[in-house]
Parts: C-alpha cells; sequence; structure tokens
C-alpha cells in the first residue's frame, strides 16, 4: 500500500511543483543567454556613457543581463520556499484538512502515511535542487563564454578546486557536506509536518498560525542548542575558534578539525531531530487527530 501512496503523492505534488521547477529552469536558461549576449557584445568592458549607437545598446544590454541575473537569484530562492510549501500544503490538507477524513479511513497506517510524505517531499526537494545548480552551472559555463560554447576557465578552476581539496587532506568533506545536505532535508520536511500536526492537536482555530509559529520558535532553539554545543565542544578540545576571523591563515588540520566538529554536531541534532520529529507526528496521528 506505501507503493500506492508514495504514487498518489508523487503525482498530487508533481501538479504543482513540476511548473515551479520548469519555470525556474527556464529563467535559468533566459538569464545565461542574456548575459552571453551581453559579453559577446560589450567585451570586457562597458561604457554607460558612450555617444554611439552601439555604445549605448551595449549599455543597455550589461543593464539588462545584470537586472536578468537578479531576477534569477530571486526566482532560484523562490523555487526553494515554494517547493517546501507546497509540500507541506500537501500534508496539511492530504492528512490535516477535508482529505484527512478520507485519508484515514483507508487500510492504511499512520507509519506508511508518513513515510509517503517524507519520500515524496524528499524527492521533489531533491528535484529542486538539482533545477537550482543547474540554472548556476549553466549560467556558469556558459553564461560567461567569451568565445566558444563553454567557458574552460571555469572548468579548471573547479579542476584545480577539487584537487587542492583533495591533496590537503579534505576529500571526505566532498562526501560529508551532501550527506548532511541529505539529512538536513529530510529533517526539514519532518519538522515542518510535526509542527503542523503540534498545530492542529493544540489549537482549535489558527491552525496554520500555531504551526507556523511552533516552527519558527522550534527552529530558534535548534540553532541555540546547535551553536551551544559546537562552542562547547569546541572549548573541550581546547581549539581557539577565533583563527577564523584573524588575519593568520589557519592550517589545513584547523580547518578540517574546526568544520568537522560543525558537521558533527549538526548531524547528531539533524538525527535527533528526525527521530522526534516522526516519533511525535506518528503518535499523534495515530492516537490524537484534530482534524478540521
Amino acid at each position: 500500500m506505501l507503493g500506492k501512496l508514495l504514487k498518489y503523492d508523487l503525482k498530487a505534488l508533481g501538479r504543482v511543483l513540476l511548473p515551479v521547477q520548469l519555470g525556474a529552469l527556464v529563467v535559468g536558461v533566459i538569464a545565461t543567454f542574456v548575459l552571453t549576449a551581453t559579453i559577446r557584445f560589450t567585451g570586457d568592458s562597458y561604457d554607460y556613457y558612450g555617444s554611439s549607437g552601439t555604445e549605448m545598446l551595449g549599455s543597455s544590454i550589461a543593464g539588462f543581463s545584470i537586472l536578468a541575473v537578479f531576477l534569477l537569484s530571486v526566482v532560484l530562492f523562490s523555487s526553494f520556499l515554494v517547493t517546501l510549501l507546497l509540500i507541506a500544503r500537501h500534508f496539511n490538507t492530504n492528512l490535516m484538512g477535508d482529505e484527512g477524513y478520507l485519508s484515514f479511513t483507508l487500510p492504511v497506517s499512520a507509519h506508511e502515511h508518513l513515510l509517503s510524505k517524507v519520500i515524496s517531499g524528499f524527492i521533489w526537494s531533491m528535484i529542486n535542487m538539482l533545477v537550482i545548480c543547474l540554472s548556476l552551472g549553466l549560467l556558469a559555463l556558459f553564461g560567461t563564454a567569451y568565445s566558444g560554447l563553454i567557458n574552460k576557465d571555469i572548468l579548471e578552476l573547479l579542476s584545480q578546486g577539487m584537487q587542492w581539496i583533495f591533496d590537503n587532506g579534505l576529500g571526505v568533506l566532498v562526501i560529508e557536506y551532501p550527506f548532511l545536505a541529505i539529512i538536513s532535508t529530510i529533517d526539514t520536511l519532518l519538522l515542518i509536518f510535526a509542527c503542523i500536526v503540534a498545530g492542529s492537536v493544540i489549537a482549535t482555530k489558527h491552525k496554520i498560525a500555531a504551526a507556523v509559529g511552533l516552527y519558527f520558535a522550534v527552529s530558534l532553539v535548534l540553532y541555540s542548542i546547535n551553536s551551544m554545543a559546537q562552542g562547547a565542544l569546541i572549548g573541550l578540545m581546547g581549539m581557539d575558534p577565533a583563527f577564523l576571523f584573524s588575519t593568520i591563515e589557519p592550517s589545513i588540520k584547523e580547518f578540517l578539525a574546526f568544520y568537522q566538529i560543525t558537521i558533527l554536531i549538526s548531524l547528531v541534532i539533524s538525527i535527533l531531530t528526525i527521530v522526534a520529529s516522526y516519533a511525535f507526528s506518528h503518535y499523534a496521528l495515530s492516537n490524537r487527530l484534530n482534524l478540521e
């Protein structure tokens, strides 16, 4: 039954999220084209006070390209927020709203409902991240090329950066950061779901407002715990985090040790949040439903 639920949730989210992702990607392609046109037409410098028609046209294109890149940044950030909001709305409508009566008459456990919502939400969140990375990659590789199709300098810079990372023993970060991103995404989704459920349980009216307030309050508490835990662990290990703000370049060992601590603390807190959010949501959905 989980497979059927997941298929339904993916389709339901796809109807509203697919246009969002395609729109963000289209804006990325347009911004790439405009930036490419600017670079090819105006070259390395822009004369905004030129008197010739060509210079004035070049200045106009340059200004438009800046606007296009700015709009792309806004669109990509908005797509991230809209994706989360639509996933949250689907959860609320399907389980806590009018559809909840039908959903809980199905021969499906609260466990399967939660898993389906988390997996479908995670898949669409990853699609959104892929769209954001693809849009930025198109802009960086194709939009900044002065000649040819691709900016080979960007590829060379990426290659040198990866080589420096592995040469200095920082290759573990290449694995840890994507893993932390995956855990953080699941953490965010389950925390949102738990707050929606909690808002429905504790409030008879204004349940959405209660859920939003709970989310920001819990997030603030978790951020404070994260910061204090990192500071305490760094102090216990005898490290001085002030090197990050000094003019003296820290050693690779100091850099790696510091960020290993931050990643470890963030990972532990995220996993604990996942367990607590899932346990609470499962219990509330099984025993304390307060449907609209």
